[in-house]
């Protein structure tokens, strides 16, 4: 726009005047709009200080709570499968130990927690005894012995059980044979109370594994001593705080650790040549009333 554009279109523009009364509302005005200008800034500063906290406050919750100390692999999580709702007695869990790089478990522990009476049972599943197979689907292919029931998968053994003690599994966990020698060692061995030794993790499996072995004394006597192993490895790893293979516990209270013994319920029948560890109804009842199935 040139000089003779703005006087044709503001002729008055020339005779504007700006006196030190409009120089003090003007002074006045750039003071109030950048005191606003302060608060707004420090407002958004704050602001975003104050979601940065939050979120840094939330992000290190998130990693507490997922990286606790813990002695398992990722893979090696507690499986829940019970419907979700209010635990009832007792609160039930299925520890598998299987062979290496193979799907049979020769260790299946089932662990029953009684919190009323804080009392933690322990059943060790002989591996010949004569149960339903169940594969994937749900569907029972056949009977035959426990050492089978995880070949098609771990879950399946969970179903073979329920369905043989007429119960409710709320959870398993599952190890290699590998694995859990491992985690002993990495605890330092087993200590025994009675005996005062403690055993190495490879000594605790062929010991707990001797169950099987025929030539050592007699059904009976090899199943109260595996019992007695497995009590004293249950001990020492609620003394060392590792609790995570067994269901929730309360370990502020003294608690009782019985293991239960199968061996007089037990009876040997051979089906196709094949012998099996069979259980009747009676048993199949003491059993459950043990583990406090009501």
């Amino acid at each position: 726009m040139d000089n003779k554009e703005k006087e044709y279109l503001f002729p008055e523009f020339d005779d504007l005047t700006f006196d030190a009364t409009d120089r003090e509302k003007v002074f006045r005005r750039i003071k109030n709009e950048t005191s606003k200008n302060k608060v707004k800034k420090l407002f958004k500063s704050f602001s975003a200080l104050f979601i940065t906290s939050i979120t840094g406050i939330v992000a290190v919750l998130i990693f507490i709570l997922f990286s606790s100390s813990t002695i398992f692999n990722n893979n090696e999580e507690i499986h829940n499968v019970a419907q979700i709702g209010e635990y009832e007695n007792p609160r039930t869990e299925l520890l598998i130990i299987r062979r290496e790089e193979h799907e049979v478990a020769d260790l299946l522990l089932l662990f029953s927690y009684i919190p009323s009476e804080n009392n933690l049972k322990i059943l060790s599943i002989h591996r010949d005894l004569y149960v339903p197979i169940i594969d994937d689907t749900g569907q029972e292919r056949k009977k035959g012995k426990a050492l089978y029931t995880t070949i098609f998968e771990s879950k399946a053994a969970v179903k073979s059980f329920s369905k043989f003690f007429g119960m409710q599994i709320d959870s398993y966990h599952e190890l290699t044979e590998g694995r859990f020698v491992q985690l002993l060692n990495s605890l330092g061995g087993i200590s025994q109370t009675t005996t005062n030794e403690t055993l190495s993790g490879e000594e605790v499996l062929s010991q707990l594994l001797a169950r099987y072995d025929p030539a050592r004394h007699t059904f009976e006597h090899r199943e109260k001593q595996h019992n007695e192993l497995l009590v004293a490895i249950i001990e020492d790893l609620i003394n060392k705080n590792i609790t995570q293979i067994f269901p929730e516990i309360d370990t502020s209270k003294d608690l009782k650790i019985d293991a239960i013994e199968m061996g007089e319920l037990v009876e040997f029948s051979s089906v196709k040549g094949i012998v099996y560890y069979m259980v009747d109804e009676e048993g199949i009842e003491k059993v459950r009333t043990e583990l406090g199935v009501k």
